[in-house]
């Protein structure tokens, strides 16, 4: 009496095992959706912030990104945190340290938008206590961001094989990491020394603004190449499981 065939013992055939890899890929390419729309939210808020509120009400560049907040643009900037802090929250890394990084990003970034900074002219005690609540916020949420491209970012899984193209987004993340701590030092130095405000005033040349645009433009790069809309690795290494 024949045996009957025997079924094939190689899993990656059934139909289980397609779906799982399917499966796989969806949650791969949904995480590199998720840091690009973080990044072009980051990369774009300045602009977007700019040329909205000249376009709306012929408002000229403020002093600072968080000044835009008292303009017809308060709506946009808060918008934007509350979106980048959502997604933050959504991001999960390779280990429970990359979570609470960016999980703890995600509450500056709320606390950003719900601490405004201390409005132009004579202010009220409360208002400069809550600007003062603002400039924490916002130093910590770029601190935060700026050990995820030095640190966290520049870690590889030791569970899959290396893409050529990770040193060199490697290089990336640490000069983005670089940059926003130069820009949190440099807007606390700019703050703290009235002589430095003299010889740049605020009214004229915006440093506090440029300052902090680079560190949002530096933060946005550093998460769209995570995204890999730069170097993006090669499609037969998204594949392997």
């Amino acid at each position: 009496m024949a045996k009957k065939d025997q079924p094939s013992l190689n899993r990656k055939n059934t139909p289980a095992s397609n779906l799982h890899e399917r499966k796989g890929q969806e949650m791969v390419f949904s995480y590199l959706a998720l840091r690009k729309i973080i990044g072009y939210l980051g990369l774009l808020l300045p602009f977007v912030l700019f040329l909205g509120a000249l376009k709306l009400s012929q408002t000229t560049m403020q002093d600072s990104v968080s000044a835009y907040y008292y303009t017809y643009m308060r709506d946009v900037f808060v918008g934007t945190l509350w979106a980048i802090g959502f997604f933050l929250f959504s991001y999960r890394g390779y280990d429970y340290i990359d979570d609470l990084v960016t999980d703890a990003a995600g509450i500056f970034a709320i606390g950003i938008s719900l601490f405004p900074t201390t409005p132009e002219g004579p202010a009220s005690s409360v208002a400069q206590t809550t600007g003062n609540v603002h400039f924490t916020f916002a130093a910590l949420f770029f601190l935060t961001l700026s050990c995820t491209s030095l640190f966290l970012f520049t870690k590889t899984d030791p569970m899959k094989p290396r893409s050529t193209r990770k040193p060199k987004r490697n290089v990336i993340y640490r000069v983005c990491g670089v940059i926003m701590l130069l820009c949190i030092g440099l807007v606390a130095i700019y703050s703290l020394l009235p002589s430095i405000k003299e010889l740049l005033p605020a009214s004229t040349i915006h440093p506090i603004f440029w300052l902090e645009a680079v560190a949002d433009i530096a933060f946005g790069i550093s998460w769209a190449v995570k995204g890999q809309v730069l170097l993006k690795d090669e499609d037969e290494f998204l594949k392997k499981p």
